[in-house]
């Protein structure tokens, strides 16, 4: 997130919470009452507007931020399963509703046939919102079953002019499922919102195996439900990019790293510390809250 307004405050709000007020009239899907519950997060540490030699690993007038783009995450529902496959974001659209117009020239383009694909009901939570399609899994490629391995795949272009030029295409077994158009993260006149970007930051892969009664129930009894040991396996993981713009670095100069993770190695370290410590690092002061 590259502006510097009400996005980047603490639950999106003025610092007295009386606005603006399309954020307080439009709650997210998880409260009705408290107009801080659109959003819980505590404000963008690393804004663009971070004011010169405040604690931020630059470069000056760039924010830093933590996307994250989901290839799948799977839930069973019915006799199939399904693969949400997302782009994490904030600040967040009014109610979470980003716009997912699917018509002709819309902001969302889905493939598939006969409703295999969807926009995901789920919306997010007050510390994320979800950008996200549904799709059916090929039911083949699970234990118990032929075990075959299907392809997974995102592509991505960045934002890197921050004009809404991005996009973002998500893949099952070789073929797209969804697109997500720099169109569906317009800036929020009325709630004093910029333009999402889609990501321009070094990002790392990661594959983990995990289970949470947050995507679905659990059924943890072993003769009807979860079977231990649960397995995933990988056949390969590749990494394309377009020839003559190859970019394969984790401390760019546009977008530097390593300085900063040395610098607190215990917010990138530390799998226990869930809140920033700003009793040991303050917090970076920018020019809509503190002033230079």
């Amino acid at each position: 997130y590259d502006s510097c307004d009400t996005g980047i405050l603490p639950y999106q709000l003025y610092e007295n919470l009386t606005g603006p007020l399309d954020t307080i009239s439009n709650f997210s899907t998880f409260s009705s009452k408290d107009p801080r519950q659109l959003s819980l997060l505590p404000g963008m540490r690393l804004s663009s507007c971070t004011c010169p030699n405040e604690d931020h690993p630059g470069p000056a007038g760039v924010a830093r931020s933590a996307p994250e783009l989901d290839v799948f995450e799977v839930t069973q529902q019915g006799k199939h399963s399904y693969a949400s496959q997302t782009y994490q974001i904030a600040p967040f659209d009014s109610a979470q509703q980003w716009a997912n117009d699917t018509g002709p020239g819309g902001n969302a383009v889905l493939y598939g046939e006969d409703g295999s694909v969807s926009i995901n009901n789920y919306k997010g939570t007050p510390y994320q919102e979800s950008v996200s399609g549904y799709a059916i899994v090929p039911d083949d490629g699970f234990m118990d079953t032929e075990q075959r391995f299907v392809k997974y795949g995102v592509e991505y272009f960045p934002d890197f002019d921050g004009n809404g030029d991005g996009t973002i295409t998500w893949y099952i077994d070789g073929l797209p499922t969804w697109t997500a158009r720099g169109s569906t993260l317009d800036g929020i006149p009325s709630m004093e919102i910029g333009r999402r970007l889609f990501p321009v930051e070094p990002m790392s892969i990661i594959m983990n195996l995990g289970i949470s009664s947050g995507f679905q129930p659990v059924d943890w009894n072993p003769l009807t439900g979860v079977q231990f040991p649960a397995v995933m396996l990988f056949e390969y993981v590749r990494l394309y990019q377009e020839q003559g713009k190859q970019k394969l670095t984790c401390d760019p100069p546009d977008h530097p790293t390593s300085a900063y993770i040395e610098s607190h190695p215990d917010i990138f370290q530390n799998p226990n510390l869930t809140i920033y410590p700003r009793e040991k690092y303050g917090w970076p002061k920018n020019e809509l809250t503190t002033g230079c």
